[in-house]
């Protein structure tokens, strides 16, 4: 096993390229019950991040009945998308089965559910190549905590500071960094500029992104 390098990947906007598509179905849920959610709104407070505590950010006063039927109706619409396929991002695929066959370490790390990453791995027909697996219920603290990267680390065995976490939203990348862990960041969801803070913006994979990051590890 490769002691100095560890891939840790965010699935929603890493994976596949559904961040579109997760805005489209809160503000869909979010209008059926009368709400109405901006852009801005959707970034500061959902993208990239739990459900629930998301929901219990933008309306306060909605008490937990609520926010559960809210957070079950998001899901269920979610999934039923998701099931009917989703746009991968290219290159993601690929660069898994290398780092795998090279024997890198890999997590698939994700604010999601459990059922949503089993979905998106089974399209991407990889599961077998991830050692381990944090969903959203697997931490209590929301990123930008460092929760559920340190224990993505400690799950595979690896020093946080021997990691590079693959990321698309600012409060992912300022979990990571909290983990004290190196950040790539993609464009698939922000532009280059708002991911400046990032170890390294990309606006893609390829294989030749595992050997810049093994030659930076070692």
């Amino acid at each position: 096993m490769n002691g100095m390098l560890a891939l840790l990947w965010d699935m929603n906007g890493v994976l596949v390229d559904d961040e579109p598509i997760q805005e489209r179905v809160w503000r869909a849920v979010l209008a059926d019950a009368g709400f109405e959610l901006e852009t801005s709104s959707w970034r500061a407070h959902c993208m990239g991040r739990k459900i629930v505590p998301a929901l219990q950010r933008l309306f306060p006063a909605l008490d937990d009945r609520a926010i559960g039927l809210l957070a079950a109706e998001k899901q269920r619409r979610y999934r039923h998308l998701a099931a009917g396929g989703l746009p991968l991002v290219a290159g993601a695929s690929e660069l898994i089965a290398l780092a795998a066959a090279r024997s890198v370490p890999q997590a698939v790390v994700t604010s999601a559910s459990a059922v949503e990453i089993a979905l998106v791995l089974e399209q991407l027909q990889a599961h077998s190549y991830f050692d381990v697996l944090v969903c959203g219920a697997d931490v209590s603290a929301d990123k930008p905590a460092p929760d559920c990267y340190l224990l993505a680390s400690a799950r595979l065995g690896v020093n946080p500071q021997d990691c590079w976490v693959i990321e698309d939203s600012l409060f992912g990348i300022e979990a990571a960094q909290a983990a004290g862990m190196r950040v790539i960041a993609v464009t698939t969801s922000l532009a280059a500029a708002e991911l400046e803070h990032a170890d390294m913006v990309v606006d893609g994979f390829d294989v030749g992104l595992l050997a810049t990051l093994q030659a930076l590890a070692g």
